[in-house]
């Protein structure tokens, strides 16, 4: 259960939203817990002023103590006090993932010309803005942190898929919605919406989501993870793996283990369907599935590493599997070994990869740079020949950048 603690000179604004809608039903179902404090409380009488002129001159500030005793009062040993600041972290989805895995919300509105400094730097975990505008005081930014964040507790909105598919919740805007009837005032909904083809309706919101952000908001697409807007599978190509697995100068069992779960891991956070081998010989490729076994018996999270990795002797039997497999033909990013000097717009081939309809091919020292359809130069400049598990971090690298990873946890803790 989330709870969400208040402080406001004002509680009658918050009480309110407590008590109305989706919240409302959230708290009396006990998924929700709540409580408002006034500092006028805890103010010294027989005024209980909670505010003063500001040092140096200016309009008036919220005192320390009275702030400091409201949240003394509700503070429980698992809460998070965040002070609503326009000098605070930009709220995104990922902060607003991070904020409802904590049990406890301190939210302490400002008002007038702000909080004093000395109660920020004592006791605000974190200070937090809803956006680059300026608002009469802190509530109303309370109450969009408790909305968000109360969305992303079980439970609290009815359908699991209404909240993954929101806008932002994968990255991406969110895909135009239509309801009866199917035409108004000579506007008509989609066809494909209306014939039951839940494949066809799946792949159509992809696309408008994709096309929504691509037109409306760019900007956002540099720190989105694209996987789940990709038509076709994502793939990652280790060439030439036979200098790790090879009979004559292969690594030892404990550094090849650690190159499998090092590339697997980068895969599945990168969402790839599977890393492909190149290993020319049936002995190579026997001492990988060797190592894959004991990888699974050592590390319960990699249970399912086999079905990961595929091995194969060239990179044309790789290639002619993936398109046999997706029915369409790769696009190939291929990553040289070397390090040419030559910048990279990383978001163009973000752009780029979000607007096809072909399966997407990371490799790595395979001999296809000619034909690749982008070359990128190694991203760390390492010697692949004398390091390869700084090969793999290239790819990391290079799929961080352009295909972006799974969520990421915001730390909650105190920024100074």
């Amino acid at each position: 259960m989330m709870r969400f603690s208040v402080v406001t000179a004002f509680p009658d604004f918050i009480e309110s939203y407590f008590t109305t809608s989706i919240i409302g039903k959230a708290v009396q179902k006990g998924l929700l817990e709540y409580d408002v404090v006034n500092p006028r409380s805890f103010a010294e009488p027989p005024h209980n002023q909670i505010d003063d002129y500001a040092y140096g001159g200016g309009g008036m500030v919220l005192k320390a103590e009275p702030l400091a005793r409201a949240v003394d009062f509700v503070k429980s040993p698992d809460a998070k006090v965040i002070c609503l600041s326009p000098q605070g972290k930009l709220l995104n989805q990922a902060l607003v993932e991070s904020l409802a895995k904590e049990k406890h919300l301190i939210l302490v509105c400002g008002h007038y010309e702000g909080i004093d400094e000395r109660f920020v730097q004592l006791y605000a975990d974190m200070e937090l803005s809803v956006g680059d505008y300026v608002l009469t005081g802190g509530e109303l930014p309370a109450l969009i942190v408790v909305d968000a964040v109360s969305r992303r507790i079980e439970g609290v909105v009815g359908k699991s898929s209404a909240v993954e598919d929101d806008s932002f919740a994968k990255g991406l805007l969110d895909h135009p919605h239509y309801t009866r009837p199917s035409v108004w005032r000579g506007i008509e909904v989609p066809e494909v919406l209306l014939k039951g083809d839940h494949g066809a309706v799946a792949r159509w919101r992809r696309r408008e989501s994709v096309a929504r952000t691509l037109s409306r908001r760019p900007d956002i697409i540099k720190g989105a993870f694209l996987t789940p807007y990709l038509e076709k599978g994502l793939y990652v190509v280790l060439g030439d793996a036979s200098k790790a697995f090879g009979e004559d100068e292969h690594l030892s069992d404990d550094v090849a283990i650690k190159l499998l779960k090092n590339a697997i891991s980068i895969a599945q956070r990168a969402g790839c369907r599977k890393v492909i081998l190149i290993l020319k010989q049936v002995t190579e490729r026997h001492r990988v599935r060797h190592l894959l076994s004991k990888l699974k018996e050592t590390e319960p999270d990699f249970g399912n590493c086999d079905e990961m990795v595929k091995m194969v002797p060239d990179i044309a039997k790789a290639f002619g599997w993936i398109r046999e497999k997706e029915k369409e033909k790769p696009y190939v990013v291929a990553l040289s070994s070397e390090s040419k000097g030559n910048e990279v717009d990383w978001n163009e081939l973000k752009i780029k990869i979000l607007g096809m309809c072909r399966p997407v091919v990371f490799c790595f020292q395979c001999p296809v740079e000619r034909s690749a359809d982008v070359c990128l130069e190694n991203p760390l400049g390492v010697d692949y020949e004398r390091d390869i598990l700084s090969g793999v971090d290239s790819i990391a690298v290079a799929l961080e950048k352009t295909i972006g990873f799974g969520k990421k946890e915001v730390p909650i803790g105190r920024d100074r």
